[in-house]
């Protein structure tokens, strides 16, 4: 049984921000920890295309003949790996900056054998349940013209008699480029909000929303116009592959909320901005740099007031992201589609 959730989340004022943050994505040259440049190839690239490229004949060949048995399986992690890389690698647009975004999620189940891995032909088979469930989310996310396809990240839940459940959770967005002056200030003097939801405002109105949605709103679009492309190469695409899943709070990261309880949980409009921009930086740099994934990049995330210790402790902010590294793949070896068009 699928099970769809849906959440729009729009960009109320054209802005974006950060200390030493463009405004636009730029194509000149970067480099990461190593000194190499941000998104050349590299061998790892290599075998994850190779993988992919045999992955997808598979899949092909499956869709032509649905009832072929080869007999072969792969593990688990294998095709979590291969239907979420391969999804973004044909319909994925990485290289779009988007002003708004919409997230979805549904699940699918593997059935598993009695070693524990999954059939190569189940395995093509959820991958087109996968495309057809995510291309009607992104039919009805709300956006009309404009849109894109951000990313898929697939995440294996515990398995349950014999079969592994997928999680799938899937974001799209309408395309533009927001610039504004830096730093971003886009709460005023009547944003005084309590740390999390579902606490509302200072005064007690707005119930149902806090300080960690408000923000997370907030900053959800704006870090698409900073992901950095590398310069357009003829014959190909670059695309997210090698998804992960990181957290971090205050004060792990500096700029992110982290308070005292004794100073009560809420947040006036000039904390606010300094949050925001503390997290966009904490996503875009501080947390790839903590980490030790510096050529990975945000495309999603989730931001949740949490109490340490209560009554002595501490109020703060947790944020779950997902990260994935750009490769680029000729089209040759496995071409864009759109998913319009499937």
């Amino acid at each position: 049984m699928k099970k769809y959730s849906f959440s729009l989340i729009f960009l109320a004022i054209a802005s974006v921000a950060v200390i030493m943050f463009a405004c636009k994505k730029e194509n000149e040259s970067q480099t990461n920890s190593n000194g190499n440049p941000a998104g050349v190839m590299n061998q790892n690239d290599e075998a994850i295309i190779n993988r992919l490229v045999a992955f997808n004949r598979q899949v092909h060949a499956f869709r032509e003949n649905p009832a072929m048995k080869t007999g072969e399986t792969m593990t688990i992690e294998e095709a979590t790996a291969n239907i979420g890389d391969l999804f973004n690698v044909v319909y994925g647009q990485a290289t779009e900056s988007y002003t708004a975004t919409a997230s979805h999620e549904f699940t699918l189940t593997l059935p598993l054998t009695a070693e524990g891995e999954v059939w190569v032909e189940d395995v093509a088979s959820v991958y087109e349940q996968a495309v057809a469930a995510a291309r009607e989310a992104f039919l009805n996310d709300g956006f009309t013209e404009d849109k894109g396809y951000i990313s898929l990240a697939v995440e294996t839940e515990p398995q349950r008699d014999g079969s592994a459940r997928l999680k799938f959770h899937g974001t799209s967005g309408k395309i533009g480029v927001a610039c504004d002056t830096l730093p971003y200030h886009p709460f005023d003097t009547s944003d005084y909000w309590q740390y999390a939801a579902p606490m509302g405002k200072c005064d007690y109105s707005c119930q149902g929303d806090g300080a960690d949605k408000v923000l997370e709103r907030a900053v959800k679009p704006l870090f698409y116009n900073f992901i950095w492309m590398p310069s357009p190469r003829p014959g190909g695409h670059w695309e997210f592959v090698d998804h992960r899943n990181i957290q971090f709070n205050g004060p792990q990261i500096p700029n992110v909320f982290y308070r005292e309880q004794i100073y009560g949980t809420c947040i006036d409009p000039d904390d606010m901005n300094l949050y925001l921009n503390g997290e966009l930086e904490a996503l875009l740099r501080l947390a790839p740099d903590q980490f030790e994934i510096p050529d990975y990049h945000a495309l999603n995330f989730e931001i949740e007031g949490k109490i340490l210790n209560e009554g002595v402790g501490f109020y703060y902010h947790q944020t779950r992201a997902e990260y994935a590294r750009l490769i680029f793949v000729y089209d040759t070896a496995i071409a864009e589609e759109s998913l319009m068009d499937y």
